[in-house]
């Protein structure tokens, strides 16, 4: 089985010579594969970025690059009529660290590898914050390297297991490690990079993040500096030869994009929304008043949207790295329009959204409701920071279930893991700016990857505010500065009133609104939106009829189910236990689901696996008489 998705795998060393005649049994018309002296390049293409279906070589350089990449000092547009002209000199500028290629890249969604030939040494580095996650497994003096999880896992003829990966997901929700599901496989740091010379494998970041800037400058300052940057980011990723697009909400993430556009009819908009929500109301009301199409994706319908799930959780290439609630029909609408890329807001780093405790706690309201108060970091308390980033969604009190040696390990994992994040974070010297630059990197950037995935069938993903250039600007400027959207509120406000005008969703004002007000009353707000207690915003925007989400659904927990016991990695292990004991916990059960899933993908392929699932749902909704 190969997968549907976009995807590359490489193979250097004596390996290949074992591994290329399985490939045979996985081509398809759009899978090339080229052969150099020393690795195989095989792609999966799908769908044109720009970027040569194989490697490019150079000064005895073979570099290979994957997903979309948007160079400095060059459109898309020119990049894409000479890409092995621009890559070229991609290689003579870092020859002498190929491991600083990405610094080449303006802004981007891929993964890539490098071979120095003259010296026998293999690079593989992932985009800066990893939105296509790049997976790797060394046998002896060879290695395969491929951005497929499922397809690597296959070649290698590898059984899930409970492993140390797998913990360390239930647990934590992600890998913040270098483990994943087997441990044969790992994976590379975000903003990291692999060197491979001989049998020895080095580890390491080619992007640290800077220090704030002391002492700081006028707020002024940073607001027009942001807005230089900002636009001539966003517009730096326009094309006139590819069509894209930008997901429009009510919300401020995009609509700082939406703001930046130079041309706003360029990209097609949509909102996937319910025509109830704010996101939709919103959306309409901005784009009507601005002569802008907008389309309005998914009618919610009760049915469409448990099927349309089942038939998505087939599609990813590791389920584990695919959390979100989604279905089938927005990736039809993309296909449709023949979107190759789109936009994505995620700019939470750049606001200093810095509070990360729970909404439900009056205490943590009181504190993110207060101006920036920074508390002393030592080093007992990292790993409560790090699951105090994750939303206190961890659960350690679970690991005395999995046995005595693991329990005993668990401290120096937790140690392993400090040592692996800290050093990319940079210089910090308290609790807050800790919290913030690790979200970024290890949560906000989870995120893009957990939209990613299971489109990459369609197109890539993308996001202005997470690169190199837009994260050295939120560093550097003091966390005080940003505090509460600050600057992208005064930005919004001063620079672009026709968008700013309008109702911010979740709400009940817009960025036209004093910052005073808007930090102290926003975290209630949402609070209290979060706790089913609806406030309105603003009576003539919207009138309040509940609509369920699709997790609240108890379909969708009995087909999560049923598809867990369906699994052996879940029946016949520990994790059954948590299963029976955690079966109402919807976060320990949507893990355990994930788990199963993965195997089932692994054994089924992805064809098989999405038929038993839409006939699993069928099943149910028969048993419940949905229509």
């Amino acid at each position: 089985m190969i997968t549907n998705n976009k995807f590359i795998l490489v193979i250097y060393g004596d390996i290949r010579n074992n591994i290329n005649y399985k490939l045979q049994s996985y081509f398809n018309n759009n899978v090339t594969i080229t052969n150099t002296l020393r690795c195989t390049y095989v792609v999966n293409s799908i769908y044109y970025t720009g970027l040569p279906d194989k490697p490019v070589i150079e000064d005895n350089v073979e570099l290979f690059l994957h997903g979309i990449v948007f160079p400095y000092n060059v459109t898309i547009d020119e990049f894409s009529d000479y890409p092995d002209l621009y890559l070229k000199r991609m290689i003579k500028q870092y020859r002498t660290d190929l491991s600083r290629l990405p610094y080449a890249i303006r802004n981007g969604s891929y993964c890539g590898v490098a071979y120095d030939v003259t010296n026998d040494i293999f690079y593989a580095f992932t985009s800066f914050l990893n939105s296509i996650p790049l997976y790797y497994a060394q046998i002896g003096s060879s290695l395969l390297v491929s951005s497929d999880f499922c397809f690597l896992a296959q070649l290698l003829d590898l059984e899930l297991k409970v492993s140390k990966g797998l913990i360390e997901y239930y647990i934590l929700g992600t890998n913040l490690s270098e483990n994943t599901a087997f441990d044969e496989i790992k994976t590379i740091p975000k903003g990291g990079y692999l060197k491979f010379k001989g049998n020895s494998i080095k580890i390491d970041y080619y992007y640290i993040m800077p220090e704030e800037e002391k002492p700081a400058r006028k707020f002024d300052d940073y607001v027009d500096e942001f807005a230089d940057k900002w636009e001539e980011n966003v517009n730096a990723l326009h094309s006139d030869k590819f069509v894209y697009g930008l997901g429009l909400t009510g919300g401020i993430d995009s609509r700082l994009i939406f703001s930046a556009l130079k041309n706003k009819s360029k990209p097609i908009l949509f909102t996937g929304s319910h025509p109830e929500h704010p996101d939709y109301l919103i959306a309409k009301k901005m784009t009507s008043s601005l002569g802008l199409t907008n389309h309005y994706l998914e009618d919610y319908r009760f049915v469409d949207r448990l099927t349309g799930y089942a038939e998505f959780c087939s599609m990813s290439d590791n389920p584990l790295l695919a959390n979100t609630i989604f279905t089938s029909h927005q990736m039809q609408f993309r296909k449709d329009y023949n979107i190759i890329y789109e936009f994505i807001g995620l700019s939470e780093f750049l606001g200093g959204v810095y509070h990360y405790l729970d909404r439900r706690s009056i205490s943590s309201l009181i504190k993110s409701s207060k101006s920036v108060k920074r508390t002393p970091i030592t080093i007992n308390s990292l790993y409560k920071l790090i699951k105090l980033g994750l939303r206190n969604q961890s659960f350690d009190e679970d690991i005395y279930l999995f046995g005595e040696e693991f329990v005993k390990s668990y401290p120096q994992f937790q140690m392993h893991i400090q040592k692996l994040l800290v050093p990319q974070l940079g210089i910090f010297y308290d609790n807050e700016t800790f919290l913030e630059r690790f979200r970024h990197i290890h949560k906000m950037s989870n995120l893009l990857t957990w939209s990613v995935l299971c489109k990459r069938r369609i197109n890539e993903l993308l996001s202005p505010s997470m690169n190199i250039e837009m994260t050295n600007f939120a560093c550097k400027t003091p966390l005080e500065i940003r505090d509460g959207r600050k600057i992208e509120l005064a930005y919004l406000k001063r620079y672009h009133p026709e968008t700013a005008k309008f109702v911010l969703s979740g709400y009940i004002f817009s960025a036209k609104a004093p910052w005073f007000i808007y930090k102290r009353l926003s975290n209630y707000i949402k609070s209290l939106n979060a706790l089913g207690i609806k406030i309105p915003i603003l009576q003539w925007y919207i009138k309040h009829n509940s609509f369920t989400k699709l997790v609240s659904y108890p379909e969708l927990k009995e087909f999560q189910k049923k598809i867990c016991l369906s699994a052996s990695i879940i029946s016949d292990s520990i994790f059954n236990q948590f299963l029976l004991q955690y079966s109402n916990d919807s976060t320990r059960l949507m893990r355990l689901f994930n788990i199963a899933i993965l195997q089932n993908r692994i054994e089924y392929g992805e064809d098989n696996l999405r038929n038993y699932l839409i006939e699993e749902i069928n099943n149910i909704r028969k048993s419940h008489n949905i229509k």
